[in-house]
């Protein structure tokens, strides 16, 4: 496309920017075009993982860095005025950012009004859920279909590697380096 994001801080725990950069029309350049700087998502530990996608005037963030947001992803959006801005935080059901690590985001992907997003959690039992949230009426996100990973993948999905991608109108999760094992209808 002509249309990339890209994530960059200067520091531990400040506050991420998000680069919105386009191709410029009669030369072909790559420049930035704006900057938002995400007030909930924080530049992590050197090697804990950022996320990020980003479909036409839609994009997601998220980061295991900042202890009050873990699990949560930022939708970020271009207004009608062009300007991108944060328009939405996405916490996972049941968040409790106090007593430490509830739940963590492996993945994430954005299609049109549709954001799925793979998170586990170490609270006691480990388990790996997929969040598919939806924009509804008033521009709220809301939860619309939870689907346990392990009854799918069985007990091993803990430590293997997971990608969601949305392929037309539907999801496909794969485990890393194979195929996609699994499908979920979204309408």
């Amino acid at each position: 496309g002509e249309r990339v994001a890209a994530l960059s801080g200067h520091s531990l725990n400040r506050p991420l920017r998000l680069e919105i950069i386009e191709r410029a029309g009669g030369t072909g350049a790559w420049a930035i075009v704006d900057q938002v700087v995400l007030q909930n998502i924080f530049v992590p530990w050197f090697d804990y993982p950022l996320y990020l996608d980003l479909e036409g005037d839609v994009a997601v963030v998220s980061s295991e860095s900042n202890a009050s947001t873990i699990g949560c992803v930022v939708v970020c959006e271009r207004g009608t005025n062009g300007a991108w801005s944060e328009t939405a935080m996405l916490a996972p059901p049941s968040h409790v950012p106090t007593g430490g690590f509830v739940w963590s985001v492996r993945d994430l992907a954005v299609h049109g009004d549709e954001v799925a997003v793979i998170r586990s959690t170490s609270n006691g039992a480990t388990q790996t859920v997929l969040h598919l949230y939806r924009r509804v009426a008033n521009g709220e996100w809301a939860i619309v279909e939870r689907l346990s990973l392990d009854a799918v993948f069985g007990s091993a999905v803990a430590s293997t590697e997971l990608s969601v991608a949305f392929d037309g109108t539907i999801e496909s999760l794969c485990q890393r380096g194979r195929k996609p094992s699994f499908f979920l209808a979204t309408r």
